[in-house]
């Protein structure tokens, strides 16, 4: 409800327009100087349409979604808020899986990735994991020596085998996505219908 104190030499539509601007690029300082400056996490627009070609226009920030929710934030609940967000967040990571899954199986055909524990193991000692897929609840039980890349698979979660797994019970994929992490490699706990394979693990390399 606010008016310029020039409201009589502009039209009410100016003036808003005006402070319209003047509120996004405020809050646009606000964000680029503190909330997105060391946090790399998404940031989603919720305002209305007309607002948001706007905000996009002034914002500075990069990691501001092309996709938004347009409405006016004030009339969502916390839940709305979520389920708005998450909506986008899904479709985003769909996507982005397609695209992946496509080019896991091009690469896999140039050897630039692979499903086989002794080659993923050997490329996390290189530190050539660029990305690495691991299907949610499925184990794999053994070894995996981040360092020479060894891996020792033990079909027998029995602890007292032949093989001297301890009781523990470590499993190979937990210590590969240990290994990947530190290396900053994405990972992807995946179900079993959107793994790029059917071996519970898969790797992009970074390169051959």
């Amino acid at each position: 409800g606010h008016m310029s104190p020039y409201h009589d030499h502009k039209s009410r539509k100016e003036v808003a327009k005006e402070e319209a601007e003047k509120f996004f690029r405020s809050v646009d300082k606000f964000m680029s100087g503190t909330v997105v400056k060391t946090d790399t996490t998404p940031v989603i627009l919720v305002t209305l349409p007309e607002h948001a070609a706007m905000f996009r226009r002034i914002c500075t920030f990069g990691t501001l979604l092309p996709e938004g929710i347009e409405k006016d934030a004030r009339t969502l609940s916390g839940d709305q808020l979520r389920d708005g967000a998450m909506a986008i967040m899904n479709g985003r990571r769909k996507a982005t899986l397609e695209k992946l899954t496509e080019r896991y199986q091009l690469d896999a055909s140039k050897g630039r990735a692979s499903d086989d524990l002794a080659k993923i193991g050997f490329a996390l000692a290189e530190r050539n994991v660029e990305a690495l897929f691991v299907e949610q609840g499925k184990g794999l039980p053994g070894t995996f020596d981040a360092t020479s890349g060894t891996v020792e698979y033990d079909p027998n979660r029995n602890p007292a085998d032949d093989k001297a797994i301890d009781p523990a019970d470590p499993d190979i994929a937990d210590a590969m996505v240990q290994a990947a992490l530190k290396q900053d490699a994405a990972i992807y706990v995946l179900a079993s219908d959107e793994m790029p394979t059917r071996n519970g693990i898969a790797a992009l390399f970074r390169h051959e």
